[in-house]
């Protein structure tokens, strides 16, 4: 693979006569901008079919607002401390995300246009006016739930369909059902056979039961939502029925909770 003249990166594959193969390359580009890209294959009696030329569009790194409705003086002890590290593993170098942590009462103020998308980790009471303009322009929103939310509060904003129940607690931890309700989302798409397994793993001790609407893209054993799929104006709502921190589960402390976050 050769980006702008110069070689990045290379891969082997044998191909019996006939038949297909596909090789990914996964590459964070320095700057945002036009890249002239080119694949060369090892030469053969064929060469005029040995180079293939494509145009790529470098973008910028995706802004995200992650919003803390539970900070603490410990950094480690907030809401956001685990979600955080998942968008900027290594302290972000490689990683395709900027991501900027305000506290609840700061949201109403703040111009969200800037944001690709928006996190919204145990907050009590979301404003609903900017999140709703926010939707309209077509991007996503992401809601963890927790011990501060307030379902009344809730049930009233016009982008949250769903209806908070009771907080199921006590009993043996719930687990993630095999295999994805809806995998068509990418990111789930993309976790690898070891990642899903290990990601059945993680055990919820408490959550929010919801009544179910729009898309269950992941289910657990007992068959009670945890992470559900709706609209928002003219973006996506989604919704985790449980914390983004280690308060209420242990998924933050499991192998695929990285790759489930950044897809």
């Amino acid at each position: 693979l050769f980006l702008n003249g110069a070689k990045r990166e290379q891969k082997s594959i044998d191909l019996p006569a006939g038949e297909e193969g596909k090789v990914t390359f996964d590459l964070t580009l320095e700057r945002p901008g036009a890249v002239q890209g080119e694949i060369r294959l090892a030469g053969d009696r064929l060469p005029h079919d040995d180079r293939f030329y494509f145009p790529l569009q470098a973008r910028a790194r995706v802004s995200v607002l992650v919003v803390d409705g539970d900070s603490r003086t410990s950094l480690k002890a907030s809401e956001s401390y685990y979600l955080v590290n998942a968008l900027l593993p290594g302290r972000g170098e490689g990683t395709p995300f900027i991501a900027q942590v305000v506290q609840e009462g700061e949201l109403e103020r703040m111009d969200l246009k800037p944001y690709e998308a928006i996190f919204l980790l145990n907050v009590s009471q979301p404003p609903s006016s900017p999140l709703a303009s926010y939707l309209q322009a077509g991007k996503p929103l992401f809601i963890f739930l927790g011990n501060r939310v307030n379902p009344d509060y809730y049930h009233r904003l016009p982008f949250f369909s769903w209806q908070l129940k009771e907080v199921k607690e006590g009993g043996l931890p719930a687990r993630i059902k095999p295999g994805p309700g809806d995998g068509t989302r990418e990111g789930l798409r993309t976790l690898s056979a070891k990642m899903g397994e290990s990601l059945k793993k993680a055990s919820f001790e408490r959550y929010y039961r919801v009544a179910r609407s729009g898309k269950n893209l992941l289910t657990l054993e007992n068959g009670d939502p945890l992470l559900m799929e709706g609209e928002g104006g003219k973006g996506r709502v989604f919704l985790f029925a449980s914390s983004a921190d280690l308060d209420w589960n242990d998924l933050p402390l499991n192998a695929a909770y990285l790759p489930l976050i950044q897809g």
